[in-house]
């Protein structure tokens, strides 16, 4: 154990899924070397721990390799490394209101259905000393959209979705039209 008390160490069976959302998310910053690209982010909310604290999964910056926002069971990432660079996966565990980071990443996301993905998710190698060496996850995700600014027509087709403005783009069927992800 590094910065985290061995005591209140997080159990992969105290990371109790209660929702989770996903969305994708049009990213460049030629100053560190990101070429234009859509990333995929997935926040999982979790039952509070032992501590009435909140817990919360979040993998983010996965690289998404469709053409369209309806392709999400194109995402199938095996034992991806994480934080190695700008623009990389992250795979993160807020326990505590602290930020913890696992260095290995499984991600199989399913097709879009009823504005929601099922994905399996897979976590290993504890980088800052959380006391958690894997768990894995299975959750159903409401899609929240697109999300970017500039070009984001060059880099996925916006086919099907609605400008809601400040540059995110929402699903245009009436199940997700008339819930609170507007």
């Amino acid at each position: 154990m590094t910065d985290y008390d061995e005591a209140a160490a997080l159990k992969a069976s105290d990371i109790r899924p209660t929702s989770a959302t996903c969305n994708l998310s049009a990213f460049e910053n030629s100053a560190l070397g990101i070429e234009p690209g859509m990333k995929f982010e997935l926040n999982i909310e979790c039952e509070p721990d032992e501590n009435g604290e909140p817990v919360e999964v979040t993998a983010d910056w996965v690289a998404f390799p469709g053409r369209s926002w309806k392709e999400m069971e194109k995402i199938q990432v095996e034992g991806e490394e994480c934080f190695l660079e700008a623009g990389s996966p992250e795979l993160s565990i807020y326990c505590d209101y602290t930020h913890f980071r696992m260095g290995q990443l499984t991600l199989r996301v399913g097709p879009l259905e009823d504005g929601h993905v099922q994905a399996h998710l897979e976590a290993t190698e504890d980088v800052d000393g959380l006391g958690l060496d894997s768990f894995s996850l299975d959750v159903r995700a409401r899609f929240l959209g697109v999300y970017g600014s500039g070009s984001v027509s060059d880099l996925i087709d916006l086919e099907g979705l609605e400008s809601s403005g400040n540059g995110h783009w929402v699903p245009v069927y009436d199940a997700f039209r008339d819930s609170e992800n507007r």
